[in-house]
């Protein structure tokens, strides 16, 4: 028997809703759970009867435990989907504390999946230690990759030394998620840079009390996304240079206004982006790097949840296709 497949996320998101019409197509049964739409149809659910407990998700009056799933995709079921701005402070609270205690339900499912050798594209707790930037770092590193020099430390003068070391320019970058939320306010962080006396200019009179990120300027030919799907690769090279705003950090443009095109990864770089993976625990991510004008690819980031459906709109990779691939068949499609 063939079993379904099941797809936490929340609605609206169009790459589950991509991947989700594939496999109807195909004839493959996805099972999607919104954690914005909940009800007594769609739920996570848990039991106890004496000795026996039972937890699974249930889909129109089935309970589905996680071993009658031939894969579970843990997609987006985590975000906020409204700023506090839209909606206020106390609605925004108790969306929070629902999707928390949604959190706290999903990942029980999720590590008895794992407890079952049920294939989850990723784990949630591979997904949580491959967001620490440190992490990710030390292990590419490791791996082979090239990565920029960098610093974190809020020693002002250790860390003029490092600005004054790398031609007084560098590149600043947050360790965690780049915004901060508080009540009506939002405010994002992009990758940008830092002078020697830009930074000695604000801190003349101040002290950092938190970790600061920097790292050298790496110069950029192109950029590349490279979106690993099991034991398939995508690479895309973004031309993030032909803009003026997007030269240091390509996410401040429109991304449609910037060439993309889908290149071959010379084969010591791409067994470093199935090393890196491998090393999370990952069948899934989206990898940032750099291609210099002298030809060097540098690693800056990983993403273990990223996006890549404007690049499969832009270039036709059929990267949705990949997805599917895998959550119907993990054994012939997993990196190994």
């Amino acid at each position: 028997m063939i079993l379904p497949i099941l797809i936490l996320t929340i609605d609206p998101d169009p790459h589950a809703d991509f991947v989700e019409r594939i496999l109807k197509r195909r004839k493959r049964r996805a099972i999607r759970l919104n954690t914005n739409q909940i009800s007594e149809f769609s739920q996570i659910s848990f039991n106890t009867s004496g000795s026996m407990s039972t937890i699974g998700v249930r889909s129109d009056g089935k309970l589905y435990t996680p071993k009658e799933f031939q894969s579970i995709w843990f997609r987006k079921p985590f975000l906020q989907l409204q700023e506090t701005s839209q909606i206020g402070v106390d609605k925004a609270l108790e969306i929070n504390f629902k999707f928390e205690e949604y959190r706290n339900a999903c990942t029980a499912f999720l590590f008895e999946a794992k407890k079952n050798n049920v294939f989850v594209l990723s784990h949630y707790d591979n997904i949580v230690k491959a967001n620490y930037k440190l992490l990710q770092l030390i292990a590419a590193s490791k791996i082979g990759f090239h990565i920029p020099e960098t610093l974190v430390s809020s020693d002002v003068k250790e860390i003029k030394s490092f600005i004054d070391s790398h031609d007084k320019t560098v590149i600043m970058k947050t360790l965690g998620k780049p915004f901060v939320e508080v009540g009506n306010k939002k405010k994002i962080f992009y990758t940008y840079m830092l002078t020697a006396k830009q930074f000695s200019d604000y801190y003349k009179d101040k002290v950092i009390d938190f970790p600061l990120l920097v790292q050298e300027e790496i110069k950029k030919k192109i950029e590349l996304r490279i979106t690993v799907v099991g034991n398939r690769i995508f690479a895309c090279a973004i031309d993030s240079q032909s803009l003026a705003h997007s030269k240091v950090d390509w996410r401040m443009a429109d991304p449609y206004k910037l060439k993309h095109e889908m290149i071959n990864l010379p084969s010591e770089v791409e067994r470093c982006c199935f090393e890196i993976c491998r090393s999370f625990g990952l069948q899934f991510s989206a990898i940032d790097m750099a291609i210099t004008p002298k030809g060097d690819y540098v690693f800056f980031e990983i993403n273990p949840n990223g996006q890549y459906l404007w690049i499969e709109d832009i270039t036709k990779a059929p990267i949705s296709s990949a997805l599917a691939d895998l959550l119907a068949d993990p054994k012939q499609y997993i990196i190994s």
